[in-house]
């Protein structure tokens, strides 16, 4: 279960960017929230945070703002990430909404100005990926599990371990060169290594 976490602890970098350019009275509540919630960990400030962040977008102008937005993944991602249990009821379309804007957002022209918040953002998103995709694999679905590795990498490319994940998944549903693929970037590209992992573990 260690091997999957992508992320450093909550909040921990992030809190500062936020602290640097938060603006308005509305936007400086969501920072003491997650502030608060870096603090004393309780998941109430979190959902306090979204709360705060849903009341600024409101009209189609609102939904327009970049910087809301960033601070709304933040906050969506942040809860997705962290409430595992899922305590402050978010419905079953949270997961895929969050998903959604963060994947519109990317498209931005002006998002690099946040680019280390849609980082934390997608670091957020790969984990809860691997999480539900090693869900679906401990019930021998690996047709939603590689969907959700997948999705994960789209996330943390440089997270390497999910290329094992996905080999893994690909050999069970008997794609042996998509597997093989990446066993060979796991091990560095030794093809006598990478053939035995196409030929399902038997040396040619």
């Amino acid at each position: 279960m260690q091997g999957r976490k992508i992320l450093l602890p909550v909040l921990l970098v992030l809190f500062t960017t936020f602290t640097a350019f938060s603006q308005t009275e509305a936007l400086k509540m969501v920072v003491n929230n997650l502030a608060f919630y870096k603090q004393k960990k309780d998941l109430k400030f979190l959902g306090n945070a979204k709360k705060t962040v849903d009341s600024l977008i409101k009209s189609s102008a609102d939904s327009l703002d970049l910087e809301r937005n960033v601070y709304k993944v933040v906050v969506y991602s942040a809860i997705l990430y962290t409430d595992t249990l899922n305590k402050l009821n978010q419905p079953e379309s949270f997961f895929s909404q969050t998903s959604e804007l963060v994947d519109n957002l990317s498209g931005k022209r002006k998002i690099y100005k946040f680019d280390v918040d849609m980082d934390y953002a997608k670091n957020c998103l790969a984990d809860v990926c691997i999480r539900k995709a090693f869900v679906y694999e401990n019930k021998s679905d690996f047709v939603n599990a590689l969907d959700l590795f997948e999705r994960a990498k789209k996330y943390a490319p440089s997270f390497e371990k999910i290329n094992a994940y996905i080999a893994y998944s690909n050999n069970k549903l008997g794609n042996l060169q998509a597997a093989a693929k990446y066993y060979s970037d796991l091990i560095g590209g030794d093809n006598t290594k990478a053939e035995y992992c196409r030929s399902g573990g038997k040396y040619l």
